[in-house]
């Protein structure tokens, strides 16, 4: 992509103050374009005192008139484990099932809160993530994109493939740098992934039986096909909460045999302290020293739920490991409980 952008300036004010400090805009380019015209970018403001900066513009050399003043927000000491981020609700998205499933067995293998970016959803998925966000369990930041998008083509067809997935990659890094100081880890999967531990209870558990000090663990891939049978476990728990409230991933116990090879639809967990740029399925850049390690299967599989897109016999083998978690449906069924009268969806 042949960047349009020249020279520009940051001014950093203090607090209290009208002194303004200027200094030059780095800009970097985000990996991962795939050659459309759009591509994800931040801007460094490099500064020797950040003691009682307050906020931060970006202008033109030749324009001393922000239009827009950002405040700067300064790393915490992390009062989060585990905090998950999700890629931008769009296409007016109404599966309220599937993001309870998510969060409810998320918090059991250890997740203290989520970010949730909304492009586009459903009032029914509205109510959802107030419910949560009113029980400090998430963070919701509107997302909107450019007007071209809101009013053209569709998802995947037109306006570079709808601003390469809404801002997925500009969404990723923001996450990232939310979390940085202010949360352990951050993990980094989609709606219809949960993250699943084959040999432990927790991702805490998990993660203090492999190497430590990581800045990344990378996790590997397999469908799991919603149009293939429910299991054939007959039990009231089954029965009476995860079929009624669509939990599949209590309900689908069979998933391609084929696992995904490295960097091919990964997830991963990552150390904010330690990486500077992360992708879709891997991390671009470490911090200094930092390191990523490749996760066996054996140890942790990313399940992903999904409708099957052809036709051709593929081979599956049972995989019952998130029964372990079946705990999980009880807190979706109290959640549900509360948000009587509520649409589980989809809804268009």
């Amino acid at each position: 992509m042949d960047s349009p952008v020249r020279d520009y300036k940051c001014i950093l004010r203090r607090k209290e103050s009208q002194t303004a400090i200027w200094t030059k805009a780095t800009l970097q380019l985000y990996p991962e374009s795939h050659g459309r015209r759009f591509t994800a970018a931040a801007f460094s403001c490099m500064v020797k005192d950040a003691i009682d900066l307050d906020t931060v513009s970006l202008v033109a050399d030749n324009k001393e008139n922000p239009a827009v003043v950002l405040p700067i927000m300064f790393p915490s000491e992390a009062k989060r484990t585990f905090t998950v981020c999700i890629p931008p609700l769009n296409s007016r998205y109404s599966k309220a099932y599937q993001l309870v499933e998510m969060v409810e067995v998320g918090r059991l293998l250890g997740a203290d809160h989520y970010f949730f970016y909304n492009y586009s959803t459903e009032w029914n998925v509205d109510v959802v993530l107030n419910h949560y966000k009113s029980r400090g369990l998430a963070t919701i930041i509107q997302w909107p994109l450019p007007l071209a998008l809101q009013i053209n083509g569709t998802y995947g067809t037109s306006e570079e493939a709808r601003l390469h997935y809404f801002g997925q990659l500009v969404m990723l890094n923001d996450c990232l740098n939310r979390n940085r100081g202010a949360s352990k880890y951050v993990i980094f999967q989609d709606l219809d992934e949960l993250l699943i531990p084959k040999n432990h209870q927790s991702w805490n558990d998990m993660l203090n039986s492999l190497p430590a000090n990581m800045a990344a663990y990378m996790f590997r891939s397999s469908f799991f096909h919603l149009d293939w049978p429910n299991t054939g476990l007959d039990s009231n728990v089954i029965n009476e909460i995860a079929k009624p409230y669509k939990a599949y991933a209590f309900i689908k116990q069979y998933r391609e045999e084929r696992i995904f090879g490295r960097s091919v639809r990964s997830k991963y967990i990552v150390d904010p302290l330690q990486v500077q740029v992360v992708g879709v399925h891997n991390v671009w850049k470490f911090r200094k020293g930092g390191k990523s390690y490749h996760v066996p299967p054996e140890v942790a599989l990313v399940h992903h739920y999904r409708e099957m897109k052809q036709n051709q016999q593929i081979r599956s083998q049972r995989d019952n490991s998130t029964l372990r978690y079946i705990g999980a449906l009880y807190q979706i069924q109290r959640t549900w409980r509360s948000l009587l009268h509520i649409p589980l969806g989809p809804m268009n």
